[in-house]
C-alpha cells in the first residue's frame, strides 16, 4: 500500500524472482505448474548499440569508451527487444504477477516507459550511474534499488535523486558476490538501512542456499528477491547461485512462516496458553 502498487495475492512482503538475461527468464511462471507463490518477475534490458560487456562488468560506451578493449568485450544478445518485453509483460499479468524490468541505459529506460512498467528496478552496478538514476527517478513510478557493493555515501546521493522527484522506493540490501558467502550477507544492516533512510527496505540475496534469505523477514525486510533458473547446472554465470522451483518453493513458504511468526516486542499470555496456564497453574 505504502508502495502504490496493486496488492499481492498472499501475505504482507512481495517475493519476487529475477533474470539478467534471456538464459535465466523462467519459461513458465504459471504457479498451477510450477507450484510457485511468488508475486513479480523482473527481467534485465539493456541497448546492446550503448551498453558492452568487459571482464569488469557492464561499461556504458558513450561513457567509458577507453576502458574497454575488442578482446575484453562481447556485444550482448539481442532477445531483449521491446516486443519481447510487451510479450513477457502480457503472459506475466494474465496470471496476476507484476513484470517489469532493470534498464542497463537511458536508452532501454525509454522503451521500457512505452510499455508501462509498474516498477523500475536499479541494479546494484548502476547505483552511481547518476545519469540513469535521475532518468529513471524522472518516470514518477515506484523505485526498487539495490545496493550491493555501495557505500552509504554512494546510497545517499543516489536516494537524494529519488527524493528530489518525490519518487516511492524500495531499498534492497544486497551483497554483490556471485555466490555470496553466508557470513558476509550482514542481514543486521536491513533495519539500519530502514532507520536511516525512512523507507521499505527488502533483501536481494545471492547465497546459494534457500534457507538465509527468510530470516531477513525477522529484520523487516518487506521484499525477497533471488534469481531463477529450471536448472541450477546450467551453463551460464548466475545458474549456480540461482534457485530451482522447489528452492524458490521453499524460500517462499518459509518466509511466509516466519512473517507470521514475528509478533510483537511486547510479552503477553496468548490465549492459546489459556487452556496450558489452568492445567499447570490453576488459573
Amino acid at each position: 500500500k505504502k508502495f502504490q502498487l496493486r496488492k499481492p495475492k498472499k501475505g504482507a512482503f512481495m517475493s519476487f524472482i529475477s533474470g539478467e538475461d534471456g538464459s535465466e527468464t523462467v519459461d513458465d511462471p504459471n504457479p498451477e505448474k510450477t507450484g510457485q507463490i511468488w508475486e513479480a518477475i523482473r527481467k534485465g534490458t539493456w541497448n546492446p548499440e550503448s551498453i558492452i560487456f568487459s571482464k569488469n562488468g557492464s561499461v556504458p560506451l558513450e561513457e567509458n569508451p577507453e576502458k574497454v578493449t575488442s578482446k575484453e568485450t562481447t556485444s550482448t544478445q539481442s532477445d531483449n527487444l521491446t516486443s519481447e518485453l510487451k510479450e513477457l509483460k502480457k503472459y506475466s499479468e494474465e496470471r496476476n504477477l507484476i513484470f517489469f524490468s532493470t534498464p542497463f541505459d537511458v536508452k532501454s529506460l525509454k522503451n521500457l516507459d512505452k510499455l508501462d512498467m509498474e516498477i523500475y528496478k536499479i541494479s546494484s552496478f548502476h547505483v552511481t550511474d547518476l545519469k540513469l538514476v535521475e532518468a529513471t527517478a524522472s518516470k514518477k513510478k515506484p523505485v526498487i534499488m539495490s545496493t550491493g557493493m555501495s557505500t552509504i555515501e554512494e546510497i545517499d546521493v543516489a536516494v537524494e535523486i529519488l527524493n528530489k522527484y518525490d519518487c516511492k522506493y524500495l531499498i534492497m540490501h544486497c551483497v554483490s558476490s556471485y555466490p555470496a558467502d553466508p557470513k558476509d550477507l550482514n542481514l543486521r544492516v536491513i533495519n539500519g538501512l530502514r532507520k536511516k533512510y525512512n523507507c521499505l527496505v527488502g533483501y536481494s540475496g545471492h547465497e546459494t542456499s534457500a534457507n538465509i534469505a527468510p530470516s531477513a523477514v525477522l529484520y523487516n525486510a518487506c521484499a525477497i528477491e533471488r534469481h531463477f533458473t529450471l536448472d541450477r547446472a546450467m551453463k551460464g554465470p548466475d545458474h549456480a547461485l540461482s534457485l530451482a522451483p522447489p528452492g524458490m518453493n521453499v524460500l517462499i513458504k518459509r518466509s511466509k512462516t516466519l512473517f507470521d511468526a514475528r509478533g510483537k516486542e511486547e510479552k503477553f499470555v496468548l490465549e492459546s496458553e489459556l487452556k496450558a496456564r489452568k492445567k499447570f497453574r490453576g488459573y
